[in-house]
């Protein structure tokens, strides 16, 4: 059986990483931002050099022409010979190598503006905006806007290989990351960087959005707010109204209290304080309870 080099195998690599919350100011977002235009700096140089490849050459061509100018105009004068023709070559070349570096120098520039993000925002109004640029651009101009929703990608332009970031967070959602790239090691390293730097936001609280978390807990509410009803009101409780009332409250306090507990806690939130809302909507809804189930328990032992 052949030896197969394992050096011959290229390994491509496509992820996703889910988180149930993010909450974070413009700083915090700040540090995503970084972190994924960060991502192409070792391939920065390489692109930038692919995508001006011909007016490099331009460049050196109009350089060789001076030098070549030069050695002419040195071997004519020690011959004794008129320089010039070859003096006139001379400013030409310079002239060129002058203009042909300033097309250089812009075509670098737009080289460079590969790995800048694109951000696409939902405003809390619906309106769709597009904005692309560099970290701090970016975060400047996103301050002011009331953010619902929102996609990073990078990089914002054409690349000459396969490596590609995008952060997606949503209200409802939560966080999603998925990085793909031609290159596997690449796409590990992006992901532990901005696996890294995402999860310095993710609240404590997001487990509370789970269906497995909201629904006993609203059920044990409703068990105790029926008991406390029928101690209250135990004429109603008794009457042919009891059960419907009942069966009514089992079937919609769940379903408003989840819509309620899900709209005061967004999976996303983007705020300029720091204080998310999650946090204060969570005190109130626990010192809401507690008095209830003291409420309850007090009933009960002086019944």
């Amino acid at each position: 059986m052949p030896y197969l080099s394992v050096t011959n195998v290229e390994e491509s690599l496509s992820d996703t990483r889910r988180w149930k919350g993010w909450s974070g100011t413009p700083a915090d977002l700040r540090q995503i931002l970084d972190a994924m235009e960060s991502q192409y700096a070792v391939v920065r140089d390489e692109h930038v050099a692919a995508k001006t490849y011909y007016e490099r050459r331009s460049v050196e061509r109009s350089e060789r022409q001076v030098e070549t100018a030069r050695r002419m105009i040195e071997e004519r004068r020690e011959a004794a010979r008129d320089t010039s023709a070859w003096e006139d070559r001379l400013a030409d070349a310079r002239r060129d190598v002058e203009s042909e570096t300033s097309i250089l120098q812009r075509a670098e520039d737009q080289a460079a503006l590969f790995d800048r993000v694109v951000a696409t925002i939902r405003t809390k109004k619906g309106a769709d905006r597009t904005l692309t640029g560099r970290p701090a651009e970016l975060v400047a101009h996103m301050t002011p806007i009331a953010v619902k929703d929102l996609t990073l990608r990078a990089p914002a332009r054409s690349y000459v290989g396969t490596r590609s970031i995008t952060v997606t967070f949503d209200h409802e959602d939560g966080v999603t990351l998925s990085v793909t790239s031609d290159d596997a090691a690449w796409a590990r390293a992006a992901l532990s960087v901005l696996e890294e730097t995402i999860e310095l936001r993710v609240p404590w609280w997001r487990w509370v959005r789970s269906g497995w978390v909201l629904v006993p807990a609203f059920y044990l509410a409703i068990i105790f707010l029926a008991y406390a009803a029928i101690n209250a009101l135990p004429s109603v409780a008794a009457s042919s109204a009891g059960p419907v009332l009942y069966v009514a409250t089992l079937a919609l306090v769940p379903n408003i209290a989840f819509w309620l507990v899900r709209k005061g806690l967004p999976a996303f939130e983007l705020t300029l304080s720091g204080q998310a809302r999650g946090r204060a909507v969570l005190v109130t809804v626990a010192g809401w309870v507690v008095s209830v189930v003291l409420g309850v328990v007090t009933n009960m032992i002086s019944g």
